[in-house]
């Protein structure tokens, strides 16, 4: 998905003029499939008269650009206060004759209760995201608020007065029954979805100081960049897609239509008046139903849209917040990144808003831009439902549940918790100590940087520590396990696993299962575990052990230490002066290069005369039960040189040397040998 994000800053700059007959140039939206009339100078002029004590009290602000994607929203004006008052004024008399327009005069009617209703919520959205307040006027103080409501003939559709000091200013007008465009009263029941709903969110938006998205005003010329020119981003475009040639209004189907402030919306607002982080402050759990649409906040319900349809932008202001998606049985793509969204049906249509022409909205729920990096407003967690959803985590530390599902979690950066659940996942860490907890199913778990813990649980797993000091513990089944770089600790557990330490000095631990072990370079520490192993040191000086099983165990390179446990082993020390001893159970002990101590333990042991330069020292031959081979060297007793000394005798072949402590040349019989084939 690709990132709308920039950062946010504070304002600077001004625009040329904002006069009080530029400031009450009123926005007459159409979108509606009839006439689509933009912002118009008519509206007022210079002479205006100034808005008095019994016409309001906010007072107007002149902002600048800022430099980033929002201010292709920005009037340019905003309300100097916090607090501002509403109303729903009853009589035209509300209304000074010298009212520019006098859209009083024609047809007026007060707002219906549904359309009331609605303005309140849409105003309760407008105060969740930004530093504004709305506090409601009513009896006779309805005239004198800073934002009034009402029904009129004069606009086609709607339109709304920018912040000025003016009268005018803040107030929003309807068109009143019937359009000449419509077959009937469009305004009349605004409800989420709808395109009454959406003309109400746009024209407030007009009233607190958002102009329209796809074109300049006369105090600001930028528009929205084309990439974030929709529905998907503001409501104040016209466009209802992505490169919407803007003939014939707006497209959508009758549900299809923004169910609140979208994204870039949210960030124009926080950055006019600041953010809201009193909003959900807590740790706040979001809930989606599949089959209706509706949203619930810590289980209370936000009530239904008019149509099975999401398509809305989250503000959050604080705490360890969740997206539950745990209904869900489509498959989906949630990416909890600023200006990124969850899409509740990855190559469907289910619940997705119809834009028209063919087109579909990208996503379902959006995420708000996180204004100048302050964290506060991200999303943290998200629980996946019964789909193969795909999850991407964002700087924050995420713990991410795929739920049951194929299911693919990406942690990103900070200190990130991924939960497979059942089926057959996959999970990547990212940047930071995470954790990643596979579950049933054969999973692959990546750590990738930072301190990761990685647990596979049932199933065969490939799980990679990546960089960083893992700790890796494989679980059941047969496992494949690479520690990557670090000082990891790997542990197989049950089930015939792979484990390899990678770089630096590891830890890996086989359990039960015939396991297959490679430290791997550095220092490592390689124990088998119960059953059969096959043991590596690699590079470094490596300590390599078998425990119980018959183990086959090779030093590597350098100088290790290799114990073969219980059972019966094969030993091999590879490069490096090695120390290696049988331990219980009749075992093989092969010296390798160099010159190394083989102690062979308990049971009946062979040692190898194999083809080093170094001389290898049997510390421990017992005559009545262990052997020497000879055919690595390729020696006959006949080529075997035996020289005695006080310590001991020294066997010497074709190429190799082998010294027996303790034992005399009469000790040694033509049975204490293992020859070569002959023929």
């Amino acid at each position: 998905m690709a990132s709308p994000s920039q950062d946010v800053s504070h304002l600077s700059g001004y625009f040329s003029c904002h006069c009080p007959g530029c400031a009450e140039q009123a926005l007459d939206d159409g979108g509606d499939g009839a006439t689509v009339r933009d912002w118009s100078a008519d509206a007022g002029d210079a002479g205006s008269p100034a808005r008095d004590a019994q016409q309001g009290t906010a007072d107007y602000q002149v902002v600048g650009l800022s430099g980033n994607n929002i201010d292709g929203l920005l009037s340019g004006l905003k309300w100097a206060g916090t607090q501002l008052t509403f109303s729903f004024p009853d009589s035209a008399d509300a209304y000074s004759a010298s009212y520019s327009g006098s859209p009083q005069a024609l047809d007026f009617a007060a707002f219906g209760t549904q359309q009331s209703a609605v303005v309140r919520a849409i105003l309760d959205q407008y105060d969740a995201v930004c530093g504004l307040s709305f506090v409601e006027s009513t009896g006779a103080s309805a005239g004198s608020a800073d934002m009034r409501f009402a029904l009129s003939d004069d606009p086609t559709t709607a339109y709304a007065y920018y912040p000025s000091a003016a009268e005018e200013g803040g107030d929003v007008w309807v068109h009143n029954g019937v359009p000449d465009w419509a077959d009937t009263d469009v305004y009349a029941a605004p409800q989420s979805g709808n395109y009454a709903y959406h003309t109400f969110i746009h024209e407030i938006g007009h009233a607190i100081g958002l102009k329209h998205g796809h074109s300049g005003g006369a105090g600001n010329s930028t528009t929205m960049l084309a990439t974030w020119d929709s529905m998907e981003y503001s409501v104040m475009t016209y466009r209802s897609y992505q490169n919407d040639p803007l003939q014939g209004g707006y497209s959508n189907e009758t549900w299809g239509y923004a169910q609140s402030l979208m994204i870039y919306d949210i960030a124009a607002l926080q950055t006019m008046y600041g953010a809201d982080y009193t909003t959900n402050a807590g740790n706040t759990h979001y809930r989606f139903n599949q089959a209706t649409g509706e949203m619930f906040i810590d289980g209370e319900g936000q009530g239904m849209p008019g149509a099975n349809r999401i398509f809305r932008t989250v503000w959050d202001g604080g705490g360890r917040d969740t997206y539950d998606f745990s209904g869900y049985s489509t498959d989906l793509a949630v990416d909890l990144s600023p200006g990124q969204y969850a899409d509740l049906d990855r190559g469907g249509s289910a619940q997705r808003a119809y834009l028209g022409d063919g087109h579909y909205a990208r996503g379902h729920v959006f995420n708000a831009l996180d204004i100048g990096g302050d964290g506060r407003g991200l999303i943290e967690n998200a629980i996946g439902g019964r789909g193969n959803d795909q999850v991407w985590g964002n700087e924050a530390a995420n713990i991410l549940n795929g739920m049951a599902g194929r299911d693919s979690l990406f942690g990103g950066a900070g200190n990130d918790r991924l939960i497979g659940g059942s089926d057959r996942d996959i999970l990547h860490g990212g940047e930071g100590n995470d954790g990643l907890y596979g579950g049933a199913g054969n999973d692959d778990l990546t750590g990738m940087t930072g301190a990761d813990r990685l647990y596979g649980g049932q199933g065969r797993d490939y799980i990679t520590g990546g960089d960083g000091n893992d700790l890796i513990i494989a679980g059941d089944d047969a496992d494949r396990v690479f520690g990557g770089a670090g000082k990891d600790r790997i542990r197989g557990d049950a089930g015939d696993d792979v484990l390899e330490g990678g770089a630096e000095r590891d830890l890996l631990l086989g359990g039960s299962g015939e396991d297959d072990i490679v430290g791997g370079s550095g220092d490592d520490l390689v124990f088998g575990g119960a059953d059969d192993d096959s043991l590596s040191g690699n590079d470094g000086r490596d300590l390599v052990a078998g425990d119980e099983g018959r183990d086959r165990i090779d030093g590597g390179a350098d100088w290790d230490r290799l114990f073969g446990g219980d059972g019966n082993d094969i030993i091999t020390g590879g490069e490096g002066r090695d120390r290696m001893s049988g331990d219980a159970g009749n075992d093989r002990l092969i010296g390798g290069s160099d010159g190394d101590l083989l102690i062979g333990g308990d049971g009946a042991d062979t040692f190898v005369l194999g083809t080093g330069d170094g001389i290898d020292l049997v510390r421990d031959f017992d005559p009545t039960l262990d052997h020497i081979d000879l055919r690595v060297d390729g020696a006959t007793l006949e080529d075997l040189e035996i020289t005695e000394n006080a310590g001991g005798v020294i066997l010497h072949g074709l190429h190799g040397t082998l010294r027996l402590a303790g034992v005399t040349a009469d000790d040694l019989t033509p049975e204490h040998f293992i020859l070569p084939e002959v023929g």
